[in-house]
């Protein structure tokens, strides 16, 4: 394992364990599949390599990332991305991105200033259907706009662009979550 490798890996395994402990704090939900979007994405996410931003993309406005996102990826036929990362400087935040085919991370917010992604890659039909019922940006971190259905039911296939690592599915058990 290279040294840049093994890193990598740290800054996963930091990023996870951020997540799990955020996720554990959440009471459990008998009839729910996940009690967080930290325990959504620990079950389904998927990993996504850190790049610069291509030459000639520009970045959008600071703290607007599910919108510079969402902008992004139609305008450069991108996937669009939502779920956690880890900037340079700061804790493990809440982030949308752009992905291209081979996984590679377009971040229209942050350029290069990203370290580690976890998310889940979003098809474009799911996302133009929650465009559609008014559910604009945030389909993970405003999931009360949609009766909380990806917690409730979890994640189709029809919602998950096939992209990016499969991240090793980490599931709470019951006496974690509360």
């Amino acid at each position: 394992m290279t040294v840049g490798e093994h890193l990598a890996q740290q800054l996963r395994s930091h990023l996870v364990t951020q997540l799990a402990d955020v996720a554990a704090m959440f009471p459990s939900k008998p009839d729910w599949c996940h009690n967080s979007a930290q325990a959504l994405v620990l079950g389904h996410g998927r990993w996504f390599r850190p790049a610069p931003l291509p030459v000639g993309r520009t970045l959008g406005s600071p703290g607007r990332c599910f919108a510079n996102a969402t902008r992004h990826a139609a305008r450069h036929d991108l996937a669009y991305v939502e779920g956690f990362a880890l900037p340079e400087a700061g804790p493990v935040l809440q982030h949308a991105w752009c992905a291209r085919r081979d996984g590679t991370v377009e971040d229209p917010t942050w350029g290069a200033d990203g370290l580690a992604y976890l998310g889940i890659p979003f098809t474009r039909h799911y996302l133009q259907a929650q465009h559609r019922r008014g559910n604009t940006h945030q389909l993970l971190f405003e999931q009360h706009r949609s009766d909380w259905e990806l917690f409730r039911f979890g994640i189709g296939e029809d919602i998950v662009e096939d992209i990016g690592e499969l991240n090793e599915p980490i599931t709470l058990s019951k006496q974690q979550e509360n």
